[in-house]
């Protein structure tokens, strides 16, 4: 896996996940920048360049992000 830092643009990988009470299926995938690293979870904050109900960030495992 690259090394992941704050800062980064990346793509999440949004199939699965419940949004704004939106479910995500197919191949559907949003772009952002990492905003922080949890260093005891390893989850990540990632910025998204869009909004789900004016929501932007989303919280995800590093195995949900590719970096751009």
């Amino acid at each position: 896996m690259p090394d992941l830092q704050p800062g980064q643009n990346v793509t999440v990988n949004l199939i699965g996940l419940h949004i704004a009470e939106v479910e995500f299926g197919g191949s559907t995938t949003a772009d952002g920048v990492i905003e922080a690293i949890d260093p005891e979870t390893r989850e990540i904050t990632v910025r998204l360049n869009l909004s789900f109900s004016g929501q932007r960030f989303i919280i995800v495992s590093p195995a949900r992000v590719s970096l751009v």
